[in-house]
């Protein structure tokens, strides 16, 4: 459990006069918590959860270059179950999400602002692996599952605006040796 407060002065944001360039734009206050807890539920069941909470805002900025930068919200949840006997021994079957709230950026003249709008979203994530020997696995992993178009980031009308990963399958052999 981690609780936060951060002050960042002279932070980059648009110019207003040149929305391609930045100048240094006042002072930003972030503040939350975060909180993690993993372990293992039962022998075979491992799971991790994660939340954090951030209140972002400008102590002293031009209006026409508000961002929230970070969403207010973030979840994350992992699963993962082993199989120790039986016919999927050997096996592992796991799942996840990453969940984010809403982000918005403004930018334009200070006349004639603009706001730009990020949705919150959930991607979800998913695994199979087998134990090949006990120093050896290969896992299976989709990320971004439900290949979901997204907003990682938005910033401004002209800059800095990244979609998401779409979806990816990573096929992983690993050892220890």
């Amino acid at each position: 459990l981690a609780v936060f407060r951060i002050f960042d002065k002279d932070r980059a944001i648009a110019d207003p006069n040149n929305t391609t360039k930045s100048v240094a734009g006042g002072e930003i206050q972030s503040q939350g918590l975060e909180a993690e807890v993993n372990g293992q539920i039962r022998p075979g069941w491992e799971m991790t959860a994660g939340y954090a909470y951030t209140d972002f805002k400008y102590l002293k900025v031009p209006v026409n270059a508000v961002t929230t930068g970070t969403p207010k919200h973030n979840v994350n949840l992992w699963s993962k179950h082993t199989w120790r006997d039986g016919a999927f021994k050997r096996w592992s079957v796991a799942g996840g999400l990453r969940s984010m709230s809403k982000t918005y950026a403004t930018s334009g003249t200070a006349a004639n602002p603009i706001r730009i709008d990020a949705k919150g979203y959930t991607i979800f994530n998913a695994q199979i692996g087998y134990q090949i020997s006990p120093t050896t696995t290969a896992s299976l992993t989709v990320n971004n599952l439900f290949d979901k178009t997204y907003y990682e980031k938005v910033s401004s009308t002209s800059r800095q605006n990244f979609y998401g990963e779409p979806r990816s399958v990573m096929l992983a052999l690993r050892t220890a040796w």
